[in-house]
Parts: structure tokens; C-alpha cells; sequence
């Protein structure tokens, strides 16, 4: 079905809109182990096919899970990284067909780096767990645990975190993220051009 819609006069009240249409349904929420979850995520983005789940917890800490075999691995996520704005990033240059994109998810101390390759519509997906901050040169790229890895669609990753983004602009907002994040605003013209890109590809 084509939606017709009148533009309105600001950018982001767009994107609000096409949110408003896009967002689709499929099974149960997510919960994570030992962590308070203050907004209720989509049921899209936390069927335990979708790689990736991320909520915002009180203020500066995040969790983020992965989709690892037979059960979900759980980290808490730091305001010192905007791994936000990574994935929001790792999603656009996909959509583009980038061969390879990763984003950190900094704890502290210690972090996750999820690392994806590949040049059609299958991706390899590799989560590495470091004992400290390899990304800020504390440790070496090299010296870590590989905790989960496997396959992915492209498409099925890019509409992943096109749904986390989704949910926290529509839910959250601007301002409210901006609090809660501390050092690092929405990455709002990200999610802008990856959801006209996905909506074109309707």
C-alpha cells in the first residue's frame, strides 16, 4: 500500500511520520538479565531472530544484546562511547554495501566490538569482548575473546538497528537523549537518511 503524505515544515517532523507508518510487528519483548529497562522496546527489534536489542537505562548506561546459538548475551553500555551513533553508521554504510563496518559498545572498564564483513547479502558477524579499551588504544585490537559470531542478512541487520533508532526517537526524543546520554546527541541526521533510503526501498 502507497501512503501519500503532506511534507511538513520541519525535517524531523518527517521522519516522524514515516516512523509512524514503517514500524512493523512480529513476536515477544526481550528482557535483560539484571537490568532495570525503562522503555518497552518493539517487538520487531527483540524477536530473538534480530541480531542486536539496545535500550537506554538511567542516566549514562545503556545495555545492548546479541543474538549468540541458543541464548542472548547481555553487556552494559557506557556514555563515554557513543555506540549509538556507531550503529547508526555501521546501518547506513551497509545499506550502502560497505564490506565492512563495526560498532563499540564501551563498559567500564572493557568493551564489545561487534565486527561485520562481506560483499553480497550475506553477512559474517564477529562479537569480540576486550578486558579494556581497545578502541581508545588501552589495549591491543588483537588480544581478545571472540563470544559469538554466525551470519546475517544484510537487509535484516540494517532494519535491526533502523528499529532501535525508530523507537528511541519516537519514544525517547531529542532532548530527552541528550540527557540521558550525556555526551552525545541522537544521531538524528543518520536515521534520517537511512529511513528515506529504507523508504524508497518499499
Amino acid at each position: 500500500m502507497v501512503l501519500a503524505m503532506k511534507v511538513p515544515g520541519s525535517i524531523p517532523g518527517l521522519f516522524r511520520q514515516i516512523a509512524q507508518f514503517t514500524t512493523r510487528r512480529s513476536s515477544s519483548p526481550l528482557f535483560f538479565d539484571n537490568v532495570t529497562i525503562e522503555n518497552a522496546m518493539t517487538e520487531e527489534e527483540v524477536c530473538n531472530q534480530h541480531l542486536i536489542g539496545y535500550d537506554l537505562h538511567r542516566a549514562g548506561w545503556a545495555g545492548v544484546s546479541f543474538r549468540a546459538e541458543k541464548e542472548r548475551l547481555s553487556f552494559a553500555v557506557s556514555y563515554l562511547h557513543d555506540s549509538l551513533g556507531d550503529l547508526a553508521c555501521m546501518a547506513l554504510s551497509l545499506h550502502k554495501g560497505a564490506v565492512t563496518a563495526e560498532a563499540v559498545f564501551m563498559d567500564e572498564p572493557g568493551e564489545v566490538i561487534l565486527m561485520t564483513t562481506g560483499t553480497k547479502d550475506v553477512l559474517q558477524f564477529e562479537l569480540r569482548e576486550y578486558r579494556d579499551w581497545a578502541s581508545w588504544g588501552m589495549m591491543a585490537l588483537e588480544d581478545h575473546k571472540v563470544v559469538a559470531r554466525g551470519e546475517i542478512a544484510r537487509d535484516a541487520l540494517v532494519r535491526n538497528i533502523h528499529a532501535i533508532l525508530e523507537r528511541i526517537y519516537l519514544e525517547v526524543g531529542l532532548a530527552r537523549y541528550r540527557e540521558l546520554w550525556v555526551e552525545h546527541e541522537f544521531p538524528l541526521q543518520d536515521y534520517e537518511r537511512l529511513s528515506i533510503a529504507l523508504h524508497k526501498g518499499r
